[in-house]
Formats: C-alpha cells, sequence, structure tokens
C-alpha cells in the first residue's frame, strides 16, 4: 500500500472509529493507544503506591516460593518487551503511520513504567495478601482485553517493515500478559501460614472467583451429594466477626454520648459500616449502565433488520452480537458482584444488630429485661432490618433506571413520555399513602408476635407445672387465641400489601396502554404510526420503568419497615442500664475471677484465709447503711432503714416471715432491685450467687458447675462432694456428662438446686450470697451439704469466705457468726449472735420454739468427704462418658406427604380458584404482546386506521392482568396464608401440650421455640408468596418461551440443552440451599437458648461477673449462625449468575440467528417481540427457581413441624377408656399396687420399684426421702404424666388406667414445686376455667393468708392483673395451693410445696390440711421432715422403694429409716402431744 493509502487513514485522529479504510470497522491507532494503553498503565502507576504503603505493616501470610519466582520471572520478561517496544517505536519515523509516534513512544514508555511497578507489587500482593491481587488480575484483565484490538490494529495496518518488526514483538507481549495473568490468578491456598489456613476461602478468591463466585462451587456441589454439617460450612471472614462488629459499634455509639448528642442507630451503623454500604454502588452503577444498554441494542439490532441497505453489511451484524456477548456477560458479573457485597453488608449489620442487642439486654434492670421483647428485636426485627436494608441500593438505581429510560422513551415516542411519568407519580403517591400506614400496622403485629412469644416461652419452660395443675386445655386454648389475636393484628398489614404489590403492578401493566395511547392520539396529526422498531424499543424501555418502579414500591414497603424496626432498636438500646450504685472497698486490680491464674497457684490459695491485720483487708466486707430497696419506684420499698456490716469470713443467716423481703436484699447486694436508697459497700465486685429458683442451664452437669471457671480436678472433687452429689453421679449413665435439658427438667428439683450451688462454691469468690439454697433439698442431705461447707471445717470456713444465706428454717443457726431477723414489714427486728438471739424474746426465738434445733451430731463434718473425693477423683480420670451424638438429618428430600400436610387445611374450591386466576394471569400478560405484533403487522400496511380497536383490547388485556395479580395476591396473603398458618400453630400447641415430659428433658427449649418462632414465620409469611410466585413465573415463563421462539424456529433447538441446565443446575442448588436453610434455623436454636438462658440468669451472670464469657459466647453463637444464613443468600445468586449466563447464550442465539444468514428470513416484528421478552424473562426465570428454591426451604419448615407433631411421643389413652361421673372421686381411697415404672425402655434400673400403698379416705400421707429417691416420680404416676410398667393405681376402686388423663388431672388436685401463673388477672389465675363466685375466691386467698396482705388494696382486687414477679417464692406456693384447694376435688396431690415456706406458713398450711381438707385426701412431697407430724401417715423411699409405710409416732418408736432421716436431719424427737 503506497503513503497516500496510510495518510487516508488518519490513525493519528482521536476517531474513535476509522474512516476511510479497514472497511471503516476499527479503531484509530491513537485512540487505542490513549484508552486502551495509557489509561490502565496510568491507573496501576497512581494505586500501586497505596497499595503497597497499605500491605507493608501486613505480616506475612503466604509462602510459596516456586509460584513467587515464576511471577518475578514473567514479569521481568514483560518488562524487557516492553523495553523493546519503546525502543522499536522511538526508530519508527512518524511518517510512516502519520500521527502514531508520538503517542506509541507515551503508551510504551507508561507500560514500561507500569510492569516495573508490578514487581514489588507482586512480591508484597503475594506475600502479604490472602488472595490473589485484585488490583493486579484487575490491570491485567483489563489491559489485555483490550490489547486485542490493538493486536488486531497492528497486523491488518497496512505499514511498512518497521512496523511489521513491532507486531511480532507487541504480540510475544501480549501472550506473556496473559501468561502473567494465569500466574497472578493462581490461587494461593496451599502456600498459606498455618495461621491462616483455616480461612474462608471467599477471602483467598480472586477477581475471577470473587467475579463468577467460583468460591461457592466447593460448598453448593458438596452440598447436593452429601450431607452439610455446620463445621463443613466455610467460615466468616475476619471482618465479619461479630466480636470485632461488636466493639466497633459501642466504640462508635459511645462516642455519640461521649458528647451528649442525640444518639442515632442509622447514625452510628453508618459511621461503623460506611464502607460496605457505599461499596455495592459501584457495581451497581455498571449493573444500570449495561441494563440500559440492553433498549439501545435492540434499537439498533431492529432498525438493522428494517433497513434494505444496512442488512447487506454484515459486519454490523457481528458487531451486535459482540455487543450482546458484551451487555448480557456484563450484566451477570456486575449482578453477581453487586449482590456479594451487598449481603456482606447485610451479614455485617445482622451481626451487629443481634449482639448489641443481647449486651444491651445484659446491662438492663433485671425488672425492665423483657425476655420475649429481647428475643423478638433480635430475631424477626433484625430480620426485617436486613431483609429492609437488603434493596438500599436499588431503590437509587431504580429511580435512575425509570429517568433515563423515560428520557429514552421521548426519543421513540415524543411527548407520549409524559405518560408513564403521570402513572409513575401516581402510583408512588397512593404508595407513599399506603406505605406510611405500614410501621403503624407492622408494630401492632410485631407486639402481638411478642405477646404469644413471651407466653410460649413461659409455657415451654413450666410444662411439668401446667401439666400436674390441670392447665394443658386451658394454655392450649391460650396459645391459640395469642395465634388468632396475631393473625388479625396482621391482617391490616396484609391488606396493605396487598394494596402496594398491586399498585406496584400498574407501571408496569398500565404504563404501556397510557404511553401507546398518547403517541396514537398525536400519531393522527403528524402522520406518525407505530412499527416494529419502535413499539418494541418502547415497550422495552417501559419494562425498564415498569418492573423497577414494581420492585421500587416493594423495596420502600421493606425499607419503610426495616426503620420502624430500627427504631424499635434504638428505643431499646436506650433504655436506661443498670446504673450501679454499690461501693467497692476492696482493691479493684485482684482479681478473684476463677478463671485467671494457673491451677498450682489456685490450689495454693485454697487454703488461704483473710487476714483481719492485712492492711488490703477492710474492716467491713459487705456494709448497708440507710437501706431502702423495693421493686418499683412508685411503690413503698419492700425493705426500710436496713443497717448492718458483714465481717470478712464471717457467716451470716437472714431469717423472716414469707414476703419479709429476703431474696429482695440478696437482690439489693447485688445491686439488681430497680428502688435502690441509701448505701451498700462490697468488699470485692465479683460475687458467688445462688438463687432460691436455681438458674440451670441446657449443658451438662459439669458444664452446670465449672460455668465461668477453669477446670480443676480437685477442687471439682472437693465441690460435688461439699454438695452431696457424688451418689447422684455415680447413678446416671453418663455421670457428671449428662445432659439436663432445658432448665434442668432432667433433674429433680433437689438435684437442680445442688447443682447451682455446686457452681456457686465452685466459683471461689469471697463473697457468697444464698437464697435459701436448702428449701428443695431432703433433711439429711441438708444437714450434710451444711457441714461441709458451713460447719467448723467446712470448706466456706477454710476459705475465708464471707457468706450470707437466707432462710424460712432456724435450722443451721448453730453455724452461723451472726443472725439477722427481718419483719414482716422489711424491717430488721434482731440481730446479732445466734446463741444470744435463741433466749432473747423475739422472732428468732418463736420460730426456734416451733422448730426445736438439736445439737450438733457428734458426727464428724468430715465424715466421708475424703472417700468421696478420692471416688471423685477416680471417675474424673477414667475416660470421660461418651455424649450421645445428634441423630444425623438425612440429605433433604420433601415428599408430596408434606404438601398434602400443607393444604390440608386449604378447601379444593379455594384451590381451583387460585388456579384459575393464575391461569388467567399467565394469559393475558403474555398474550398481549402477541397482540401488540399483531398491531404492528397492521399499522405497516394501514397505519393509524384501527389504532383505537387496537388500543382498546390492549388496554382490556393489561387490566384483566392487573386485576387478575390483585386477586392472586389477596388470595395468597389472606385466605392461604391466614389457613394454614393458625393450623399449623394449632399442631405445634396441640403436639407440646399433648407430649410426654420426655420432649423437655431430650430437646432444648430453644429448639421447641424455634418451631413456634422461625418455622411459623417461614410457614407464615414466606411460604405462600413462594407459592404464589412459583405458580405465576412458571406458568409465565412457558409463556415466553413461546414467544422467544417466535423470532425463529430454530430457537426451538436450543430450549432441550437450556431445560437440561435449567433443570440441573437449579436441583444441585436446591438441594445445598436446602440444607444451608435448615442449618441456619439449626444454628439459631442455640442463639436463641443462650439468649433465654442467659436473661433469665442476668442476676447471676454480673454478681459472678460473667457478662463478658457470655458475650464472648453470643458472638460464637452468632458467628454460628451467620455462616450458613450468609451462604444462604450467596448460593442464591450463584444460582442467578449461572442463569444470567445461560440467558446471555440465549440472547446472543437470537441476536445470532437474526443477523446470520437467515437474516432476510426474519420477521423484525416477532424479533423485536422475543428480545423484549428476554429483557424480563430473564427475571421470571430466576424469579421461578430461586422462588421454588425459597418454597423448598419454607415447605422444610412445615416439614419440620409436621415432623415434630408426628414424631413427638404423646400422652395416648388406651382403647377401653370408661367415663367416670362428675363426683369422682367421692371418697378418696387411694390404692397402690406393684406399681414398676422407668423414664425409658432401656433404663437399668426403674425409677418406681415394686411400690404398694393403700390410703384410706380423708388420710394425709406424707413422703419423704433423699433427693432422687423417687418422690416427685410417684406424683408424677399418680397423675398419669408418668405411665407404670407395671402394677396398678386405683382410686375409689376405678384404675387410673382406663381413666383419660384429662379427666384424671381434672378430678385430682395437683400443685407443682414451681408455680406457674397464667397471664391475667387474678381470678383468671385462681378460676382458670371460670366455675367459682367472687366470694368463694376471696374467701380462699384469706384462707392462705394472700387477700389482706396482698390483693386487698390493689385497684382493682380480682380482675387485677397479677404480677408474679410481686410475689415473693413463699406467697407463689401458698397461692398455688390456693388454687388446688379453690377446685374442691377429694384427692389433692402436693410436690414438695412447702420448700419456700417459713414456719408461720408452714403452720396456714397445717391448719388448712386439719380444717378445709379435713374430709380430703392429700398426698405430699415433703423435705422438711418436721412438717411430717401433722400427717397420718408417712412413706419413706430409697431408690425408687417404699421402705416404710406408717404413723410418724410408729416409726419415731423404733429404728426406723425415719427416725434416722429425722434425726439426721437436726430435728428433735416426736413428742405423743405433737402428734
Amino acid at each position: 500500500m503506497n503513503s497516500s493509502t496510510i495518510a487516508s487513514c488518519d490513525d493519528g485522529a482521536f476517531g474513535p472509529i476509522i474512516h476511510g479504510c479497514r472497511e471503516d470497522f476499527d479503531f484509530t491507532f491513537a485512540f487505542e493507544q490513549y484508552f486502551f494503553s495509557i489509561a490502565p498503565s496510568a491507573v496501576l502507576l497512581l494505586a500501586a503506591p497505596l497499595r503497597i504503603a497499605f500491605l507493608r505493616k501486613s505480616p506475612a501470610k503466604v509462602e510459596g516460593q516456586g509460584l513467587r519466582t515464576a511471577k518475578a520471572t514473567a514479569i521481568a520478561i514483560f518488562a524487557c518487551l516492553q523495553l523493546a517496544l519503546l525502543a522499536l517505536w522511538g526508530t519508527q519515523l512518524d511518517d510512516h503511520v502519520p500521527g502514531t509516534r508520538k503517542t506509541a513512544l507515551a503508551a510504551s514508555a507508561l507500560s514500561l513504567a507500569a510492569s516495573l511497578a508490578l514487581l514489588p507489587l507482586s512480591y508484597i500482593e503475594h506475600v502479604k495478601s490472602l488472595r490473589p491481587s485484585l488490583l493486579l488480575t484487575a490491570y491485567l484483565a483489563v489491559s489485555l482485553l483490550l490489547d486485542v484490538a490493538t493486536v488486531r490494529s497492528l497486523w491488518i495496518l497496512p505499514a511498512p517493515a518497521s512496523i511489521a518488526t513491532i507486531r511480532p514483538v507487541f504480540t510475544t507481549s501480549f501472550a506473556f500478559k496473559a501468561v502473567l495473568l494465569v500466574l497472578e490468578a493462581a490461587a494461593k491456598r496451599k502456600f498459606f501460614l498455618e495461621q491462616y489456613r483455616e480461612r474462608s476461602p471467599e477471602e483467598s478468591s480472586g477477581l475471577f472467583g470473587q467475579g463468577l463466585l467460583l468460591w461457592l462451587n466447593g460448598i453448593i456441589f458438596f452440598g447436593a451429594r452429601h450431607l452439610l454439617t455446620p463445621r463443613q460450612l466455610y467460615p466468616i471472614a475476619a471482618d465479619m466477626a461479630s466480636e470485632r462488629l461488636n466493639d466497633d459499634f459501642w466504640s462508635k455509639w459511645s462516642k455519640g454520648e461521649r458528647h451528649k448528642a442525640p444518639q442515632s442507630l442509622k447514625k452510628t451503623l453508618f459511621r461503623q459500616l460506611w464502607w460496605p454500604i457505599l461499596l455495592p454502588a459501584l457495581p451497581r452503577l455498571a449493573l444500570l449502565g449495561f441494563t440500559l444498554c440492553q433498549p439501545l441494542m435492540i434499537r439498533r439490532l431492529l432498525g438493522y433488520l428494517a433497513d434494505p441497505v444496512e442488512i447487506l453489511d454484515a459486519k454490523i451484524g457481528y458487531g451486535l452480537v459482540g455487543a450482546s456477548v458484551v451487555i448480557y456477560i456484563g450484566m451477570a458479573v456486575c449482578a453477581a458482584v453487586y449482590w456479594h457485597r451487598q449481603y456482606r453488608f447485610m451479614a455485617m449489620i445482622r451481626g451487629t444488630l443481634t449482639t448489641a442487642v443481647f449486651r444491651k439486654a445484659s446491662e438492663m434492670q433485671v425488672t425492665a429485661a423483657n425476655n420475649a421483647k429481647t428475643v423478638t428485636l433480635m430475631s424477626a426485627d433484625c430480620e426485617r432490618i436486613t431483609r429492609g436494608l437488603m434493596d438500599l441500593h436499588e431503590l437509587w438505581a431504580n429511580v435512575i433506571q425509570v429517568a433515563v429510560a423515560t428520557y429514552l422513551i421521548q426519543t421513540q415516542l415524543g411527548v407520549a413520555c409524559v405518560a408513564p411519568i403521570a402513572v409513575t407519580l401516581l402510583t408512588t403517591g397512593l404508595t407513599t399513602v399506603a406505605a406510611s400506614q405500614t410501621p403503624r400496622f407492622q408494630v401492632r403485629w410485631i407486639e402481638k408476635i411478642e405477646s404469644r412469644i413471651a407466653v410460649t416461652s413461659s409455657v415451654l419452660g413450666s410444662m411439668k407445672a401446667i401439666k400436674i395443675t390441670n392447665l394443658a386445655s386451658k394454655v392450649s386454648a391460650l396459645l391459640n387465641k395469642l395465634r388468632q389475636d396475631e393473625l388479625d393484628a396482621a391482617g391490616n398489614f396484609r391488606l396493605v400489601s396487598v394494596i402496594t404489590a398491586t399498585i406496584a403492578t400498574v407501571p408496569q401493566l398500565i404504563s404501556p396502554v397510557v404511553t401507546f395511547a398518547v403517541f396514537v392520539a398525536v400519531a393522527k396529526n403528524n402522520a406518525t404510526s407505530l412499527d416494529a422498531t419502535r413499539m418494541f424499543t418502547s415497550l422495552s424501555l417501559l419494562l425498564l420503568v415498569g418492573e423497577p418502579l414494581f420492585h421500587f414500591f416493594g423495596g420502600l414497603i421493606d425499607f419503610m419497615t426495616a426503620l420502624g424496626c430500627l427504631k424499635r432498636v434504638e428505643d431499646f438500646l436506650l433504655t436506661p442500664p443498670r446504673v450501679e450504685k454499690r461501693d467497692f472497698t476492696g482493691n479493684p486490680g485482684v482479681s478473684t475471677n476463677n478463671e485467671t491464674g494457673d491451677l498450682s497457684s489456685r490450689r495454693a490459695e485454697k487454703a488461704a484465709v483473710p487476714s483481719e491485720t492485712d492492711p488490703r483487708t477492710p474492716s467491713a466486707c459487705i456494709s448497708v447503711e440507710g437501706g431502702n430497696f423495693g421493686w418499683t419506684e412508685n411503690r413503698d420499698p419492700i425493705l426500710r432503714n436496713l443497717k448492718f456490716s458483714v465481717k470478712p469470713g464471717e457467716i451470716v443467716f437472714v431469717l423472716g416471715p414469707v414476703a419479709s423481703g429476703k431474696s429482695t436484699l440478696l437482690k439489693a447486694l447485688l445491686g439488681e432491685t430497680s428502688f435502690f436508697q441509701g448505701k451498700i459497700a462490697l468488699a470485692h465486685p465479683e460475687v458467688s450467687f445462688c438463687d432460691q429458683s436455681p438458674w440451670i442451664m441446657n449443658d451438662s452437669i459439669r458444664a452446670n458447675i465449672t460455668y465461668g471457671s477453669s477446670f480443676d480436678p480437685d477442687l471439682y472433687a472437693t465441690v460435688i462432694g461439699c454438695c452431696d452429689l457424688v451418689t447422684d453421679l455415680t447413678s446416671l449413665p453418663k455421670g457428671d456428662m449428662t445432659m439436663v435439658g432445658s432448665k434442668g427438667v432432667s433433674l429433680s428439683s433437689g438435684q437442680r438446686q445442688r447443682v447451682a450451688l455446686a457452681r456457686a462454691v465452685y466459683s471461689r469468690k469471697k463473697i457468697a450470697l444464698l437464697d435459701d439454697v436448702f428449701s428443695q433439698i431432703d433433711a439429711s442431705t441438708q444437714l450434710n451439704i451444711a457441714r461441709r461447707l458451713l460447719g467448723p471445717d467446712g470448706v466456706y470456713r477454710r476459705w475465708g469466705t464471707t457468706v450470707v444465706l437466707t432462710s424460712s428454717s432456724p435450722r443451721f443457726l448453730s453455724y452461723s457468726d451472726r443472725v439477722i431477723a427481718l419483719s414482716d414489714k422489711g424491717e430488721i427486728t434482731q440481730q446479732g449472735k445466734f446463741e444470744e438471739l435463741k433466749v432473747s424474746k423475739g422472732y428468732i426465738q418463736e420460730i426456734c420454739q416451733a422448730q426445736p434445733e438439736k445439737g450438733n451430731s457428734d458426727i464428724s463434718p468430715t465424715e466421708n468427704i475424703k472417700e468421696e473425693q478420692e471416688e471423685v477423683a477416680r471417675e474424673l480420670n477414667a475416660e470421660e462418658a461418651e455424649v450421645e451424638e445428634e441423630k444425623p438429618r438425612g440429605l433433604p428430600e420433601t415428599d408430596t406427604s408434606v404438601y398434602r400436610y400443607y393444604f390440608a387445611s386449604i378447601n379444593w374450591k379455594n384451590a381451583g380458584t387460585f388456579l384459575v386466576l393464575q391461569v388467567s394471569l399467565a394469559f393475558l400478560s403474555s398474550f398481549s404482546y402477541v397482540w401488540l405484533k399483531w398491531w404492528t403487522d397492521d399499522s405497516s400496511v394501514f397505519p393509524n386506521t384501527k389504532a383505537s380497536y387496537y388500543i382498546g383490547i390492549y388496554a382490556a388485556l393489561q387490566g384483566g392482568a392487573l386485576a387478575a395479580s390483585a386477586l392472586v395476591t389477596w388470595w395468597s396473603l389472606n385466605v392461604l396464608a391466614v389457613s394454614t398458618g393458625f393450623k399449623l400453630h394449632a399442631d405445634l400447641t396441640q403436639t407440646v401440650m399433648s407430649s410426654t415430659l420426655k420432649l423437655f428433658g431430650a430437646t432444648d427449649t430453644g429448639s421447641i421455640l424455634n418451631r413456634f418462632t422461625q418455622d411459623i414465620q417461614l410457614a407464615d409469611m414466606q411460604l405462600p408468596i413462594a407459592l404464589q410466585v412459583v405458580v405465576t413465573n412458571l406458568l409465565t415463563v412457558f409463556a415466553q418461551a413461546g414467544l422467544i421462539a417466535s423470532a425463529s424456529g430454530w430457537i426451538a433447538l436450543s430450549y432441550p440443552f437450556l431445560l437440561a441446565v435449567f433443570y440441573l443446575i437449579p436441583t444441585y442448588y436446591v438441594r445445598t440451599a436446602r440444607q444451608l436453610r435448615t442449618l441456619d434455623l439449626e444454628e439459631k436454636a442455640p442463639l436463641y437458648a443462650q439468649f433465654l438462658e442467659t436473661l433469665e440468669g442476668i442476676a447471676h451472670v454480673r454478681a459472678f461477673a460473667w457478662v463478658h464469657d457470655c458475650l464472648r459466647r453470643n458472638c460464637e453463637l452468632v458467628d454460628k449462625s451467620q455462616k450458613p444464613y450468609y451462604l444462604m443468600y450467596l448460593v442464591q445468586k450463584w444460582l442467578g449468575l449461572v442463569l444470567d449466563l445461560c440467558i446471555a447464550g440465549l440472547a446472543t442465539l437470537v441476536v445470532g440467528l437474526a443477523v446470520g444468514p437467515l437474516r432476510n428470513t426474519i420477521s423484525a416484528g416477532f424479533t423485536g417481540v422475543s428480545l423484549t421478552q428476554i429483557v424480563s424473562f430473564t427475571s421470571y426465570l430466576k424469579l421461578l427457581v430461586l422462588f421454588w428454591a425459597q418454597m423448598q426451604m419454607a415447605m422444610s419448615a412445615v416439614q419440620r413441624i409436621r415432623d415434630f407433631s408426628c414424631e413427638t411421643e404423646k400422652e395416648e389413652d388406651g382403647q377401653a377408656m370408661i367415663e367416670v361421673p362428675a363426683y369422682w372421686p367421692a371418697q378418696g381411697r387411694v390404692q397402690v399396687e406393684g406399681l414398676m415404672a422407668s423414664y425409658s425402655n432401656d433404663a437399668e434400673a426403674p425409677i418406681l420399684d415394686n411400690i404398694s400403698l393403700d390410703i384410706s379416705p380423708g388420710e394425709k400421707v406424707c413422703i419423704c426421702g433423699r433427693t432422687g429417691s423417687g418422690k416427685s416420680s410417684l406424683v408424677l404416676t399418680l397423675l398419669r404424666l408418668l405411665d407404670p410398667t407395671t402394677g396398678t393405681i386405683k382410686i375409689d376402686s376405678i384404675d387410673l388406667s382406663s381413666v383419660p388423663r384429662d379427666t384424671v388431672r381434672s378430678h385430682i388436685a395437683g400443685v407443682a414445686e414451681e408455680p406457674f401463673f397464667l397471664p391475667g388477672s387474678v381470678r383468671d389465675n385462681m378460676d382458670p376455667y371460670g366455675q367459682e363466685t367472687d366470694a368463694a375466691i376471696i374467701q380462699t386467698l384469706s384462707d392462705v393468708g394472700l387477700w389482706s396482705s396482698v390483693f386487698a388494696d390493689t385497684e382493682k382486687g380480682l380482675d387485677g392483673a397479677l404480677d408474679k414477679e410481686m410475689l415473693s417464692h413463699g406467697q407463689r406456693q401458698l397461692f398455688n395451693i390456693g388454687r388446688a384447694m379453690l377446685r374442691g376435688t377429694k384427692v389433692l396431690v402436693l410436690d414438695e410445696v412447702t420448700s419456700s415456706l417459713d414456719t408461720q406458713s408452714e403452720q396456714i398450711v397445717h391448719r388448712l390440711i386439719e380444717t378445709r381438707l379435713k374430709h380430703h385426701t392429700v398426698i405430699s412431697v415433703i423435705h422438711k421432715l418436721d412438717f411430717a407430724v401433722g400427717f397420718d401417715k408417712v412413706a419413706v423411699m430409697d431408690k425408687g422403694r417404699i421402705i416404710e409405710f406408717d404413723t410418724p409416732q410408729a416409726l419415731m418408736a423404733q429404728a426406723s429409716r425415719f427416725l434416722e432421716l429425722y434425726e439426721g436431719s437436726g430435728q428433735g424427737s416426736i413428742s405423743a402431744s405433737d402428734a
């Protein structure tokens, strides 16, 4: 080619398109150098120093010398090639290719500089970054892609020999750049240093792994073939760790407090997470650009097909194919990157808020903390916040997309573009009005959810008491009513959702009608018409307006909901915390926590007793001056004018009548009372505390005892010996590794009390506060524990521990250094040494006379301790018992029976209506496109002649689709959701109420509560919507597939392949996604359980100074729950990416066929229909698969509910049940013959062994024995809560096994050791079934001493709300007894109901037994053996057998076990007068 030809190319011009040569199908050489070489090199040179400076201080994380050397070698060769290119361009004469030399020299120089910068950047990235360098791979990938154009230009450039020399060198440089890209993109995981090898693959994935989500492939394909367990899930990335997020959040939140500025949760979260919040905006902008290119590409393609001249130029067609590839692949990758970053933000805000709620709850007053509200905030509110913020960037992006698309519509349709704007403004106004009501309706709904969860949580923790007291049917009705109230409260919210969802479809369905109508009206005046290009380009643009508006309005509702939930969380975080009003006089730098220091130093401390002459030892370990304490600010304090002090190492007993404030005093010493006046000073801030109601976690016995402390075998052996647990542990198959169940349900009340006491002792704090810890323990065990803890050689004496112990009994007062007596008005009436007070007139003397104490036994206080300790040590040194492994789950499969179970609550008429509406919606929304094609065909022949006819039919089709959409949504949310939601909850409630007590011993309460919360929420909201979307999109996708194939029959040939892909890929996805959803629910259960357990025992946690440990444990559980939660969302986007890439292939196929050799036979109209459908086909297909998986996951919640209902062992009655008279039992005779019972079929020994009793009508029988001897188990058999394996129980000659269980419990009054109170009034609790008059209720409350002292002065009397926290433990027991007496049954069964009663209250019960219950049969389990005096017979149990059964006097007159227990308990003998 001569020089004139070269000059005509004008490659030195900016261009960008070349003119006059190379068939006008190339960029100018100058443009390529500026933008394809100089620009990327400049960006790298600017970014590389910043990246090097950032990584310089990071530690080395990766080895891999071989890979590092290979990278350095490739970079060196690449740099040499760049140097050679610079030299070659320097020798190039400018007139050979005019205008290229200067730009080429600049580009080569910058490329050389960039290649030199690669060397240090590559080295530091390799050594100090876990992932392949994003900066390097991005530079290499982008520049390599751009170099393709430059290589092509060089090889087709008609240039002299000098240029020909440059071509191979540049091509070689291009090849080495590709090699370098492969090396830099290579994974480095196998070269990680040891401490980094367990990090998530997300943290080690590079540019391509991140952009294509390749790092998820492992978990997805593994989960499709194998069972996923929590250990196999990828760990959370370091920057998403909950502990790190929690610390950062409170640092930012506290900064607002320090500046005394109004604290805002939204501002704090933005200051903390501003980068994760803003980062997704970058890929979202790119996605927006590619999305808007779709209609432009369609317009260009249809114009190309319609132009008889252009269609002859194949190069334009090839360019359109390339454009479709770039657009659709760009959309797929940008969407994947965007949602990946958005889900990271969601997980981070979820972890932040969950831990923040927990930490705040741990700081609140005991009276202010609402467990149900806290759990609701942590679960429902946090979930709604993350879901509402999911579309945060969609809101602004959709607004921009609508604005740009509207402008493009104006270029096609002129003034008709105002039509979609008008429709949009109208729908925006309507949606805003509707959405403004959303927070109000939602708050009302959430409050109802809170109420239901609160009651449900309370019920699950008190099922034994509920069944004993015959409240199961009442509680079942209450839970169902609360559920119905919740559904009713959600009605308005659902209605608003239907309205807003319908309004949201208006732009998508109605905007095209109005727009085309306006255009037709205008077109008649300017002689234009709707041809195929204008019609379908505009339609694709209208879809880009309608679809984002649909999502915008839906996202706006969720966003408003999220703001409402954020306000709730903010209000909770702003709740005033518990203020520490106590003073601490000890050395704050000396930790008394058992977990600090090594074991040898702590062992040495065991014998150390603080010296009172030690200058660090304060004169008073505890001091109270002018103390007034209570639980409410607006009521009189419970304790008044207290003043006392306790010296270091002193043991002080606090006694007083029921409701005198003994427990309140200990809570005041802990700083837990809401009303606090006066001064309390403690020498040490860390205190061991054991409450009257033991706090037990669902863990092993050992874990409960050693919680918060390091394990010390010697100390552990000493403690369980002192707490008399050796016999109990040796009798358990798994010893101290036995799981105790929720709230210790697997243990007896005495065992729970001793485990809690053992925890307090094991912690070895300098101060111990013990609240009536002997109340639920039998007398002989009490004595053993008292001697070993409080006796002269007891561990508390040897350790010099300061002890304050409350009691309702004078027993063991001889072990005290001082005694404090409280009056019923909460004032100190006496204090001093016991020897002085027992001879001085006052309360102490009165109770000592009522319960005379025998002198100290001659038995050594340390009897058998050494032997027991050695026995325990041998057990501990032996191999630990294996904890029973959880039964593995199978691979998730939802069989048809689950669907039948779900749809059983829906009648076929409603189901048929739903299908008719769905088919109508699919037909109307799809046929309208065919109608538009017919319109354009007719318009091309007869312009505007039948426009009114076509626009009228089109309006009818779109209006019908809108109505069908509204009806489908209404049916899903208000028929399907309500009917199925109530039935599923009712099934759960019925299952729980009819289950045996084994359920609550073997299953964590948090797991059961999860069924009532997470599973119900899934079945309530997600499942109906998922079902609706699946059916709608399935029908729509089938219709659209036909419309896409209308462009060319050849497209249909790809459908088998696409169907195979769309079947196989979602199959892999669904199996993994369902497992992740199951793991998500399973991992939330321990989180909820920890929330509930910690908040229930928050006074203990703060006393022991375990708040930090609980927070750390909470962060660990949150991280565990985050793993399946985060992966669950990401695998959705993995599926979306795969489908997007498939759709990219389909779109390319459509364009390729349209511009290929058959282009002259292709209909422009049907091509427009096809491409227009592809715009929305992607969304419909993704929604179909995603919601199919979501429906499967939500259906797995239904399956869990069904399995729980079917597999839970229920209390079933036999076939031959009899109907007893209403007055049964008329006499009250109880006969037990040969009774044997076990809690499990494989138990080594029965819990009840050959029990025989004959109790006469009206006889009063007490059952006593050591803790764990089977007393409470016998009570359970009498009430048919435990079925005997052999033997019979008869009442009035009727075998209980032939009487329905509910009938037995309704005719026998049972009283549980831990009372259960219904939410409601005093009347509702005293007379749950409304069978008694007010006079009878008041008389009963008066008989138990509660009417005048508690309820008479209240404003509403019997109608006033009953707050159990306002009653002492003893008053709750008296109320419980009164409720049983009010029923008037002939047989009463009392299970350890006197454990919390003082002497005066015991006398009340004695009097009631002798008077009101004179003609009733009373069977009572007791621990206080002096209480046996008032009974006719005593049954002594040991190891499940009744070894003695006679009158108290007869047993005391002989060498009996009862006498041994009685004397061993420190009581005096029973005289004839006592009888």
